[in-house]
């Protein structure tokens, strides 16, 4: 039925008038073949119906399966192969307060220095920024000791601390080098921040801040922007795996909120407005002895071993507002994983773990580990290189096996579609035909009068073209006579004033 409307549709469509380029007596052929034209158009919709009914048959449901099965595997295992590993793990820790009554920012630098050694994270892999005017300052009870708390156990400064940059080296320009990695030729690698596109970065900053800008020893700032670009540049660059953003400062979550780079993620003690409170004050020292979030971190981190399974919203979870006075907050929308996918140790620990999404082995038939053995930093070594895609290359990984179909046809299919087919075609030569029907020839009196319509519609038209022409130059008229009027106004001289002044 729908084809015999088609039929009908397009022979009425396209006949009802005879082109003047068609002979008369081709007419009834035509409309007979785009009568049977409609009908092919619609069988050929019923066949693939049939078709894709055929397709969701019980029997082929576990065929489709592993068809989908095949086809992810062909997605995803090439992902594996060209995936940047994690070699390595850095850290850049950074102090930016001077002054005794700063004591607790040095602390808090010096907590995550040996929360980082305690993991495992080799010294020569962490960037020290410190400006050491606690340590060795006139007022200090304890000399070139500094302490965490209130018990003075342990001494943060005397067990084999090494400072890469001190003092008056602590500054935004060199603190910015150190993250783009533009030294001056002199500048000794131990200075330097040598990762590469497999290293997972760690940045802590402490001080004092605001509204998205760190004060560096009261003599300079660094706004929200710079860090954003240096990051930016280092993405770039392929200086980075993952980096984790953490800021212990007043207002510190705006200090991320320029940043625009891939796989970065922020933390900050406070959100703006708030401030970052000390945990208490010692009197023996007179001064606060670490932060509140700083702490209630190491605190958390304390029975950490290197292979632990903790991750960072676990660790939110422990940064309680109540206890630390503000509220840490996380940006995340640039980090591809959710929170509780992120374990620590990928930013705090040595040990590096690969971590893989689990897929079918195309070559042994099991699933691959979850989990690699440790790899240490010449796991680059042992990464699989990037495999060829051309179907030609023996060292591609699906080279033995012939590629499945995508579509399998059985006879179910010819089936279905065949009976579609046949039934239109059958419905289409037993309808009653329509005979064919010359077109009604216009007379030369209605044919005048069409003419006639037509050059008066033309007619109207252009008068009604010419009167808006008319207008608008009537409206120019008038707005620069009153421009003229307006500007001989102006030129008249006021009574009362001296026309030569």
């Amino acid at each position: 039925i729908n084809a015999e409307y088609m039929g009908h549709f397009l022979s009425v469509y396209f006949f009802s008038s005879p082109p003047p380029f068609l002979p008369p007596f081709l007419l009834p052929s035509m409309v007979r073949f785009f009568h049977l034209f409609g009908v092919f158009v619609a069988s050929s919709c019923y066949f693939f119906c049939g078709l894709r009914a055929a397709t969701a048959a019980p029997g082929n449901q576990q065929q489709q399966q592993q068809q989908h099965q095949h086809q992810q595997q062909h997605q995803r295992v090439p992902e594996f192969f060209h995936t940047q590993p994690h070699t390595n793990n850095w850290a850049v820790i950074v102090s930016t307060s001077k002054y005794y009554f700063n004591y607790r920012h040095e602390s808090n630098a010096l907590g995550l220095y040996h929360l980082l050694r305690k993991m495992g994270l080799p010294d020569d892999h962490i960037i020290l920024m410190l400006t050491e005017g606690v340590a060795c300052d006139a007022r200090n009870p304890f000399p070139a000791q500094v302490f965490g708390d209130t018990t003075h156990d342990p001494d943060l400064y005397g067990r084999h601390v090494e400072v890469d940059y001190r003092n008056y080296e602590v500054t935004v320009e060199n603190f910015l080098r150190v993250l783009t990695g533009r030294h001056a030729p002199h500048v000794p690698q131990s200075k330097r921040l040598r990762t590469d596109e497999g290293s997972n970065i760690f940045l802590y900053l402490t001080g004092h801040g605001g509204d998205e800008f760190l004060k560096f020893q009261d003599a300079e700032e660094l706004s929200s922007q710079d860090l954003a670009d240096a990051i930016q540049q280092m993405h770039e660059k392929k200086r980075y795996r993952d980096l984790f953003f953490m800021s212990d400062t007043c207002q510190a979550a705006t200090l991320g909120n320029s940043i625009y780079s891939p796989n970065v993620l922020a933390l900050g003690s406070s959100r703006k407005g708030e401030n970052s409170y000390g945990l208490s004050s010692d009197p023996s020292l007179g001064a606060s002895t670490i932060d509140r979030m700083t702490y209630f971190i190491l605190k958390f981190t304390s029975e950490f071993q290197q292979n632990s399974n903790s991750t960072l919203k676990a660790m939110l979870r422990a940064l309680d507002p109540d206890f630390v006075w503000s509220h840490p907050t996380v940006r995340k929308d640039l980090f591809p994983r959710d929170l509780h996918q992120i374990r620590l140790t990928e930013f705090f620990s040595e040990q590096i773990r690969q971590s893989f999404t689990p897929l079918v082995s195309p070559f042994l038939g099991e699933d691959l580990p979850t989990n690699l053995p440790y790899m240490g930093h010449s796991a680059a070594l042992y990464s699989p290189q990037p495999r060829s895609s051309h179907p030609h290359d023996l060292r591609h990984p699906y080279q033995h096996q012939p590629p499945l179909p995508l579509l399998r046809f059985e006879w179910q299919f010819f089936a279905g579609g065949a009976s579609f087919f046949i039934f239109a075609m059958l419905m289409s030569f037993l309808c009653v035909d329509t005979p064919y029907q010359e077109p009604r020839q216009m007379s030369p009196e209605e044919y005048a009068e069409a003419v006639r319509q037509h050059k008066e519609v033309l007619a109207e038209k252009e008068a009604q073209r010419k009167q808006r022409k008319a207008e608008r130059r009537r409206n120019r008229r008038l707005k620069y006579d009153s421009d003229l009027d307006l500007d001989d106004n102006e030129s008249t001289t006021p009574e009362g004033s001296d026309p030569e002044q």
